[in-house]
């Protein structure tokens, strides 16, 4: 299983990062986890369409994780058109999503909407095609951002050949959604670093299990050389690698 960040910055897009997306590449198929801004483009420049995606997962409804959904839907409808058979199932937290994602493919005239199969999921099991089993673990994110207390949003736990990453999505700013006992024992956790503290995180993750730990979603101060630097000299005592992410980091599990 290799996964690529394409997009690591917080909800804008700064000179060196675009918006929240990952690339799963696994037993011949590729699935993605968010399609924030400027996710086709990246997909398009390594040499892989979003016509060859084989599913998204959208941990919440924020911009920054959906902005990309309108073009790669219409670009995988225009490519995948010689074979109609193929569909982009793309599993969202709120019905609504996909509504409005049809109503955008028909105001642009794509010919068959019904080519993007939009799927509402919940906590649990959300998807196992054989190849890739993707679970749902509930966060307080969008509730605690949005102030509407049930507006939902999740981390995601993804196995595949035997191996387990965790996706933590967005979090509320003290960290205590932080799923311990669902990323513990992964082989990688992918963790934002925006909405609370490095120092919040660290405390919560103490006793953690994990192969490494890849921060992703970086508010401003991350992003810079000399906050990469405070962070990896917050977790030294760790007990896990850890590597604060670039758009295009490629790492294999």
């Amino acid at each position: 299983m290799k996964i690529t960040l394409l997009g690591t910055s917080h909800g804008d897009p700064t000179s060196s990062r675009l918006q929240s997306a990952s690339v799963i590449e696994t037993g011949d198929r590729r699935y993605l986890i968010d399609a924030g801004e400027g996710v086709s483009t990246t997909l398009i420049r390594r040499g892989t369409g979003p016509e060859t995606v084989d599913a998204v997962f959208i941990t919440h409804m924020h911009l920054d994780h959906t902005g990309g959904l309108p073009e790669l839907l219409e670009l995988a409808l225009k490519y995948r058109s010689r074979r109609p058979e193929l569909k982009l199932p793309v599993f969202l937290p709120e019905a609504r999503g996909g509504e409005i994602m049809r109503n955008w493919l028909e105001a642009n005239y794509m010919r068959d909407p019904g080519a993007n199969e939009f799927r509402v999921y919940a906590e649990g099991t959300v998807f196992d095609d054989g190849v890739l089993r993707v679970e749902a673990f509930p966060t307080r994110h969008l509730a605690w951002s949005s102030g509407v207390p049930d507006a939902k949003s999740y981390g995601f736990r993804i196995t595949s050949c035997g191996k387990r990453v965790f996706f933590t999505g967005d979090l509320v700013g003290d960290f205590s959604d932080f799923p311990f006992e669902a990323a513990s024992g992964c082989d990688a956790l992918i963790s934002e670093l925006v909405h609370f503290s490095p120092e919040a995180a660290r405390e919560r993750m103490r006793g953690l299990t994990v192969g490494r730990l890849i921060f992703n979603h970086l508010g401003n101060r991350w992003q810079t050389e000399e906050g990469a630097s405070t962070v990896l000299k917050l977790f030294a005592d760790s007990g896990f690698p850890v590597i604060v992410g670039s758009d295009g980091l490629a790492f294999d599990v």
